[in-house]
């Protein structure tokens, strides 16, 4: 009997580890995020756009297309006079026009602007891109960790209500305390019903993000080694005044506008037409022809200082958008910043006194409640209350990472040391 007890022994030893559960693959942040740059529909949609802008400055810097006409010329109808009379023949003439000098160069400046702004769009929506996986990602974590949590208390639950039948068992303890730690466990599972359901809303939201399935199974988020906000409010104002390319793409704008009045001044300015000529006189001698041009602005009052007024208009109105778009984002870091201090302070709190207190408070619970010097709804009351605080805790955390990356959004930059910046700077696209 001994041997075949120690059979069994030494081959549960050696295969005890393959009945466990394989281990999740972690669901690595920076991964997620540089797959998006590559993969995100929006993304890929918003850099095709802008090369098409690209596309748009070399055109706007050319001369117009040249004309090339050919005229016969016949003295009366009754004959052909070609070789006879001077003023017959047939001829082919070249014109160009040029315009005033410097609105070429304004209309590529005009042209390489907007292409700057779509630039700056692009970042933008790279840096929202990311911020929303990285929501989607703390989300997931936070729920995870919200059922984990609750199965440990319902495992908790679990050895309650068994140390209360065999109370009740021997006597010392009372039937309605069981059936209160089984509702408890009836509890637990009800809440772990919704926070699944929640775990895969986060899964599938991150899943689209990518432009995958959204049943596509992911792996086990990575906890983020950052429980406080790195920079004040004031370094962050700075870094957003900087870099943001939110703030970028407006100035661009404004430049813009900026530059459409100078090109709206050179409106008052001629434009030149040259024109080139052959002609052939059969017999006589072939004739040639040069002409010069000149358009007359003879409607610039009506015309030309209309188009001027609003150019001037809309580049004030492109200034003051910027401004505004500057105290929009300005007021929402302030807020950002704010919900990121609470979770900070928060999760200290809980860290460092709060959970410790709750953990002392059950263990004394648990060693009181069998000798009966506490009761059934004390110890309860503990359980509850520290993986309450558990729950608080992870959420607290999960909010901040979610406010840190709302900022990094914000001013275009990483607060997280340990992923790969929020968004790698875009090359501008080549134009051979």
């Amino acid at each position: 009997m001994k041997k075949i007890f120690l059979i069994y022994a030494v081959f549960f030893c050696c295969t005890w580890r393959a009945w466990l559960p394989a281990e999740e693959k972690p669901l690595d942040l920076a991964n997620l995020i540089n797959e998006a740059y590559a993969r995100n529909p929006k993304i890929k949609a918003v850099e095709k756009e802008t090369q098409a802008y690209l596309f748009r400055i070399k055109p706007a810097q050319m001369l117009p297309d040249p004309m090339i006409e050919f005229s016969v010329k016949n003295m009366g109808l009754d004959q052909w006079m070609l070789g006879k009379d001077p003023n017959s023949g047939v001829g082919v003439s070249f014109s160009q026009v040029f315009p005033y000098f410097g609105k070429l160069k304004l209309a590529g400046d005009i042209a390489r602007k907007v292409y700057e702004g779509r630039l700056q769009a692009l970042e933008t929506v790279k840096l929202e891109t990311a911020r929303d996986i990285k929501m989607a990602y703390f989300d997931l974590y936070y729920w995870q960790k919200a059922v984990e949590i609750l199965e440990k208390q319902k495992v908790l639950m679990q050895k309650t209500l068994a140390l209360t039948e065999t109370q009740y068992a021997v006597g010392s303890g009372a039937q309605n305390d069981i059936f209160k730690a089984q509702l408890e466990i009836s509890r637990m599972e009800e809440m772990i019903i919704p926070m699944k359901a929640m775990i895969t809303t986060a899964e599938a939201k991150i899943n689209l993000l990518l432009d995958y399935p959204a049943a596509r199974p992911l792996g086990k988020p990575e906890g983020i080694d950052c429980e406080t906000v790195p920079l004040t409010l004031p370094q962050l104002e700075e870094t957003l005044l900087k870099q943001s390319p939110r703030l970028k793409e407006a100035q661009s704008m404004w430049e813009e506008k900026s530059i459409m009045v100078q090109a709206m001044r050179k409106e008052f300015k001629p434009d030149f037409r040259v024109t080139v000529g052959w002609g052939y006189k059969g017999k006589l001698p072939d004739m040639y022809e040069l002409m010069l041009g000149m358009e007359i602005p003879l409607f610039a009052g009506r015309k030309q200082q209309n188009r001027l007024q609003e150019a001037r208009v809309m580049a004030e109105s492109a200034g003051l958008d910027s401004t505004a778009m500057r105290n929009d984002m300005l007021t929402e870091l302030n807020e950002y910043y704010l919900r990121a201090k609470t979770s900070e302070n928060l999760v200290r709190l809980y860290k460092t006194r709060i959970l410790p207190q709750a953990r002392l408070a059950l263990e004394a619970s648990f060693a009181a409640y069998p000798v009966n010097k506490t009761d059934f709804m004390a110890l309860l009351s503990d359980i509850s209350a520290l993986f309450s605080a558990e729950l608080a805790y992870y959420r607290e955390l999960s909010q901040l990472w979610g406010n840190l990356a709302a900022l990094e959004a914000l001013i275009g930059g990483a607060l997280f040391e340990k992923i790969a910046p929020p968004n790698p700077p875009t090359k501008a696209f080549d134009n051979k």
